[in-house]
């Protein structure tokens, strides 16, 4: 009995107590008893600001003191930056100097009130802040006008009271005020406010929650505080907007002084041009297409196929969908007749034929050792041209080096000007997109011609007269008339190297309609009615038979040499 009354007291102890404990750990919460501004407005548009707010510290969050974040930075209607100049007074703690603080933040402060080694005890604490504003009064035609955030709506404590005092200049009038509580965007309005001539008061009558705050406006007449001057709106412009400003002036900089550079250096130099019989003396097709375009491309690589099915070192036949090449028997390295045709070996690699499908998607499907073949052979002829092709190309590209420095510069520049976040992801992205289009651009109209090189294109532009001459004009003196079927066979790859194949195979053909040549004549002729519906599209059709070794898997349909890497080594 005595152990079970024992029992009934203990519980009867706990459950008075509870209720005590429980409301003292309520009682723990921290919160902003008051937040109480006094707003002095000036003739010259500044603003005086002093902010008197009594916190209670637990050590929860409020362990050395508070923080105030203070936006400095807007965008107005029209997208341009707007800093607000802040000029901090003084911090007190309970009337006393408070040690502080500040750290930049990208749209603005954070002051930060308290000693790092100095820890508070709990308590209730006054803080005062102080500061100087300007640039926040809108002049409107209805009336100049303080549209303020008294407390802000960042606080991670309820605020228990809220409170702001307005004073304009004397004899002033206020004619209007607003007021809005709540979360960001509310337009309650849970606040008194009374307007005592040049004086608005406005208090808040419900508890802000976290994250809610308090913002007032209030009118004077028109032209009763003072605007801007031209040259102060210029100076704040160019200042608050100096990382674009500097971003699109040095890239300004940097096309001018490319288009500079390419005027006077990237322009080629047109000479005279009179009809050419041959091609230029010891220089192969596909040369003559890199050079005569300023870059590689795949109807190079057409010409060198082209080349080597006139001088008989590959075969072609003809399927419904598909074209077949095959390297002759006989083949044997050539490179003096044929330039770069044992690169054709590194393309038949393993194959003594490979199919060319001449529809993309529904030809026959490309063998994936095939396809990387083609891709090598094609990187490794691209390496040879660009080596032969120096001396007749001038490809300038130290200018693009100097002019993706100067924007480089200008963008590091804007990069490190800037405090905002959004602004230094935009001039990253933005450069990175301009320079890359810049030097692609000029890394295409840069290049020029040697004397040698223009000499090369003159003879080329003759060569592409002759063949491109109408039938009638033939027949005038200045162009000779024993043209041979080994005339034909010869200047073919260097017609596709100057993208006028069809009019060369048109001639062709309407001498041979014509009687004029024979078909047993030429050993062109067999390989002729393939050619001549397949040669315009045979670069495209080399292009999508050929992907980047690692497109395929090693492991379903690898092959020695096959993949990325390769080279080799040796000693000396």
């Amino acid at each position: 009995m005595r152990g079970q009354k024992l029992k009934l007291i203990i519980m009867g102890v706990a459950l008075m107590v509870a209720p005590i404990l429980f409301s003292k750990i309520c009682l723990a919460e921290e919160v902003i008893h008051h937040f109480d501004v006094v707003a002095k407005v000036n003739k010259d548009g500044s603003v005086d600001i002093t902010e008197n707010i009594t916190v209670k510290a637990e050590g929860n969050q409020i362990k050395r003191g508070i923080y105030r974040d203070i936006p400095t930075q807007y965008k107005d209607r029209m997208g341009n930056n707007i800093r607000v100049p802040f000029d901090l007074k003084f911090i007190l703690r309970d009337g006393k100097k408070e040690p502080h603080h500040i750290k930049t933040e990208s749209n603005g402060l954070r002051i930060y009130l308290g000693d790092k080694d100095t820890y508070l005890p709990h308590g209730v604490y006054r803080y005062t802040i102080q500061y100087q504003v300007a640039r926040v009064i809108g002049f409107f035609p209805t009336g100049d006008e303080l549209y303020w955030n008294v407390t802000g709506n960042g606080w991670v404590f309820p605020i228990e009271k809220a409170q702001i005092r307005v004073n304009f200049p004397q004899n002033v009038k206020i004619i209007q005020s607003a007021g809005y509580t709540g979360a960001q965007n509310s337009r309650e309005g849970h606040y008194i406010g009374n307007i005592y001539g040049s004086v608005f008061e406005a208090k808040t009558t419900n508890r802000l929650n976290q994250y809610e705050g308090f913002t007032i406006a209030v009118a004077v007449p028109p032209n009763t505080i003072q605007r801007e001057t031209t040259f102060q709106q210029f100076k704040y412009f160019f200042q608050e907007n100096s990382s674009m400003l500097i971003l699109g002036g040095f890239s300004f900089m940097a096309l001018s002084y490319l288009f500079l550079s390419w005027g006077l250096y990237g322009r080629d130099r047109k000479g005279l041009v009179f009809p050419q019989f041959d091609a230029p003396e010891k220089m192969s097709p596909d040369l003559l297409s890199y050079i005569y375009q300023q870059r590689y491309d795949t109807k190079a690589f057409a010409a060198l196929i082209i080349n080597a099915l006139t001088h008989k070192k590959l075969n072609i036949t003809e399927r419904d969908n598909a074209i077949l090449l095959a390297i002759d028997d006989t083949y044997k390295s050539d490179n003096q007749k044929v330039p770069n045709i044992d690169i054709l070996r590194r393309a038949f690699s393993g194959h003594k034929t490979i199919t060319l499908p001449k529809r993309r998607f529904w030809g026959p499907k490309v063998a994936d050792s095939v396809a990387e073949n083609l891709f090598e052979a094609q990187q490794l002829h691209k390496q040879y041209l660009t080596k032969d092709a120096e001396k007749y190309i001038d490809n300038n590209t130290k200018y693009i080096v100097h002019g993706c420095f100067i924007g480089a510069t200008g963008a590091l520049w804007a990069y490190f000007l800037t405090i905002n976040e959004d602004e230094k992801f935009f001039i990253i992205i933005a450069s990175v997109v301009l320079y890359t289009l810049i030097t692609k651009l000029f890394g295409r109209i840069m290049p020029q011609y040697t004397l040698e090189g223009q000499k090369i294109v003159n003879h080329a532009e003759g060569l592409k007269m002759y063949i491109t001459t109408a039938e009638e004009e033939r027949m005038n003196k200045l162009y000779p008339k024993d043209v041979t079927p080994e005339t034909f066979e010869k200047l073919l790859p260097y017609a596709l190297a100057l993208g006028v194949e069809q009019e060369w195979c048109d001639y062709f053909s309407t001498l041979v309609d014509e009687g004029m040549l024979m078909p047993q004549t030429t050993g062109y002729y067999s390989h002729y009615n393939i050619l001549k519906s397949n040669l315009e599209n045979l670069p495209k059709i080399i292009s999508s038979s050929s992907h980047v070794p690692g497109a395929s898997s090693g492991l379903t349909g690898g092959f020695s040499g096959g993949g990325g890497g390769g080279g080799g080594g040796g000693g000396w």
